[in-house]
């Protein structure tokens, strides 16, 4: 069909064989150091599942998610006693705004989970605000936004998560830093 764009997936890891050996030999490249409250996990889903056992938020309670998000991440939720409440995102940042977040919010909403979606990151600045402000965790999701060894999160994010699926432009071919 002209006027169509048609995106196809890379389907290889272009990663030269001697050096996938090698790393699989000898655990692979050694890892920048960690801050002190980092955590390794095999994949996101294991830290988002740790992080909220770890919250231990009442059975019935709500977290808001931002409404693009792998279905994983909700059963997630569902699987702790939780309910996933979808926040519509504002095309311009791809994040839910104040007003979604407001009128999503009950009594009984513990927290937010944003992804930071299609390689694009906006800045958690006021959201992270308002959650503090209603006294709820927040959690960043840079499921597609890995921009380096630099940035370790926003600030006012409770827990920030990282992938590194072999599916990312910047792999390690799985696992995951919290």
């Amino acid at each position: 069909m002209p006027g169509i764009l048609t995106l196809v997936p890379p389907l290889t890891i272009d990663i030269p064989t001697r050096q996938l050996v090698r790393a699989l030999a000898d655990g692979g490249p050694a890892s920048p150091e960690l801050p002190a409250e980092a955590d390794l996990f095999l994949c996101v889903r294991a830290a988002w599942d740790a992080f909220l056992g770890a919250v231990a938020a009442p059975k019935g309670g709500e977290v808001i998610v931002s409404g693009l998000n792998i279905p994983h991440m909700e059963q997630i939720v569902r699987a702790h006693g939780l309910r996933p409440v979808a926040a519509d995102l504002r095309p311009e940042t791809l994040l839910p705004d104040l007003e979604t977040l407001e009128a999503a919010r009950t009594p009984r909403t513990v927290g937010v989970l944003v992804a930071q979606l299609f390689g694009a990151f906006s800045p958690l600045g006021t959201i992270g605000e308002w959650c503090r402000g209603h006294g709820l965790f927040l959690v960043e999701d840079c499921a597609q936004s890995f921009m380096g060894r630099d940035f370790r999160g926003s600030k006012g994010a409770t827990a920030t998560l990282f992938s590194f699926g072999t599916i990312k432009r910047a792999t390690a071919l799985g696992g995951a830093v919290a």
